[in-house]
């Protein structure tokens, strides 16, 4: 009997190297894996946050026309004397402004769009004209004389 168990320790013997190299090949196998992970996800990253600059100047200029769209809005409101839909649009575009936090001339204009109070009058021509000379000061603002948005092509 104490033959029988000669044999089987010499086989574990014989079988415990193969399992530590099956282990170190899993182990570099995983360890490679995950590398190549890391290395995609931080290229992935890095290629993703280069566009962000980008898109985030897009929608400041998409809530910027937003509000300008209110404004818009809010004047064709008025000729049509839905007042109370037009003081709803003024306040969503000094909101839209608000959210921009803008600067310069933006923002001396958005303080005047949060004074503005539409009312019921017999005035709407006065209201229209005010809110008509917002529209076209916002629009300076926006796409200043000269700037690429408003340069004309050459011929």
């Amino acid at each position: 009997m104490a033959d029988a168990q000669k044999p089987a320790a010499s086989d574990d013997a014989k079988t415990a190297p193969k399992k530590r190299s099956r282990f170190r090949k899993w182990l570099i196998v995983v360890g490679v894996a995950m590398l190549a992970l890391s290395i995609t996800f931080g290229a992935g990253w890095i290629v993703g946050r280069r566009g962000m600059g980008e898109l985030e100047e897009r929608a400041e200029r998409a809530a910027l026309l937003e509000a300008r769209r209110r404004l818009a809005q809010a004047e064709v409101a008025v000729g049509e004397q839905n007042f109370g839909i037009a003081e709803g649009h003024v306040r969503a575009a000094a909101q839209q402004l608000d959210e921009t936090e803008p600067e310069g001339g933006l923002a001396q204009l958005a303080a005047e769009i949060a004074q503005v109070r539409i009312g019921v009058t017999s005035d709407i021509p006065e209201q229209q004209r005010k809110l008509r000379e917002l529209v076209a000061r916002f629009d300076r603002e926006l796409d200043p004389p000269g700037s690429p948005t408003t340069a004309t092509p050459a011929q």
